[in-house]
C-alpha cells in the first residue's frame, strides 16, 4: 500500500508492513536466518557497496528522512563514527521534532560522541517528542548513570561492529 513505507532496514519492520497491507501474521515454527559473508574483507566490500547506493540515495531526495536513518546504520557498519554522528546531528537539525532523530543522536553521544551529557538531552527531547518510547526511557537511564558517576556506561552496553 502506498500508505505504508518501511523504516530503515526492511527486517526490522516487516512484521508491522504485514496487517498495515491488510495481511494477517501467523505464527510458526519456521525460522528465517541472514547469511552474512563470512570473510570479513568480503562482507566489508559489500557494506562499501552498500554505502554509496545509501549515499545516492540521500542525493537522490535529501527530504527523505528515511534514507538518512539509513545512511547513519550504513555509516555505522562500516564503522565510520565521525560520519555517523555528523550525520545524526544533522537529522536533528533537519527533523527536530522527529524523536528517533533525537534517540539515534542520543545513541551517537553516548557511545561514539562518549558525551553523556549530549546524550541525555537528546533522549529526553525524544522522550518530550514520544513520551511512550521504551527505548529512549531505557538509553536515558544509562545516561544519567553515566553522568552521575562519570562513567561512560553506553560503552559498556555495546560494542560497536567494525566491517
Amino acid at each position: 500500500r502506498p500508505t505504508y513505507r518501511y523504516g530503515h532496514r526492511v527486517h526490522e519492520s516487516v512484521d508491522a508492513s504485514i496487517p498495515a497491507g491488510g495481511g494477517v501474521i501467523i505464527r510458526t515454527d519456521v525460522c528465517t536466518d541472514h547469511d552474512f559473508a563470512s570473510d570479513l574483507e568480503a562482507r566489508r566490500r559489500k557494506n562499501l557497496w552498500y554505502l554509496g547506493i545509501m549515499e545516492e540515495e540521500v542525493k537522490a531526495d535529501p527530504a527523505d528522512l528515511s534514507r538518512h536513518m539509513m545512511l547513519v546504520v550504513a555509516y555505522h557498519d562500516l564503522g565510520m563514527f565521525d560520519r555517523e554522528v555528523a550525520l545524526a546531528e544533522r537529522i536533528v537539525r533537519t527533523w527536530p521534532m522527529n524523536p528517533e532523530a533525537h534517540f539515534n543522536v542520543g545513541i551517537n553521544y553516548l557511545f561514539y560522541g562518549q558525551n553523556p551529557v549530549r546524550a541525555r538531552s537528546e533522549f529526553r527531547e525524544s522522550l518530550r517528542l514520544q513520551p511512550d518510547n521504551p527505548m529512549a526511557a531505557g538509553w536515558l537511564q544509562v545516561a544519567e548513570v553515566s553522568v552521575l558517576t562519570g562513567i561512560n556506561t553506553g560503552i559498556l552496553c555495546s560494542k560497536p561492529n567494525t566491517l
